[in-house]
């Protein structure tokens, strides 16, 4: 195993169920405008590659995440944003401490040459669908009326891995242990900081 698949480890195994649910989806919406911001860099870093292109396609300006009065053009962050700016008052806290931890792990991520952040996608979509189903399963989301959030993660879970998908596409490109161990605990540090346990 290597040292950022134990990091990798070390967030499934995290508790995710003694988590405010509302930490979890800032943090994720963090996450997702990072993601955007890396994948449009990787697209300049490799931009012969008509596998990313396609994987890109469905995460950036595209329509095919559709939920209550949400259909729109945009990026996947934006389907997030868009049900985050409605929060109740009492999540406002929530709001207010991911603001800046999230600064720290963006800069974290900042940090990183262009090719390293590309490299961090094409890791991402082969790690992220087991993370997304732990989240999945570890919350009542309808019960918190986030039932927007349990879509979004199931629509990622089926983007990435089925057949002809998004770790699919990316996964030709290869990976390099210590930038990806530097990646995974900028992201342990930002669950470690950000997320609020259920009182």
């Amino acid at each position: 195993m290597q040292p950022y698949q134990e990091k990798v480890r070390q967030i499934l195994e995290l508790p995710w169920g003694d988590y405010s649910p509302y930490s979890i989806v800032m943090i994720s919406l963090a996450t997702a405008r990072e993601f955007a911001e890396s994948l449009r860099l990787a697209l300049e870093v490799f931009p012969d590659d008509k596998n990313l292109k396609l994987m890109a396609a469905g995460v950036l300006g595209t329509t095919n995440l559709t939920y209550g009065n949400y259909k729109q053009l945009g990026d996947h962050w934006q389907f997030l944003s868009h049900f985050t700016v409605r929060f109740p008052h009492e999540a406002s806290e929530f709001i207010r401490r991911s603001s800046h931890v999230t600064e720290e792990y963006l800069d974290a991520v900042r940090s990183m040459t262009d090719k390293e952040r590309a490299m961090t996608i094409f890791s991402r979509e082969q790690e992220l669908p087991g993370i997304f189903k732990k989240i999945l399963d570890s919350q009542n989301w309808e019960g918190y009326h986030l039932g927007f959030y349990r879509y979004y993660l199931e629509e990622h879970i089926r983007l990435d891995s089925e057949e002809g998908g998004h770790a699919e596409l990316t996964q030709a490109h290869e990976l390099n242990s210590e930038v990806l161990d530097r990646f995974y605990a900028a992201r342990l540090d930002l669950y470690a900081k950000g997320l609020i346990p259920i009182e």
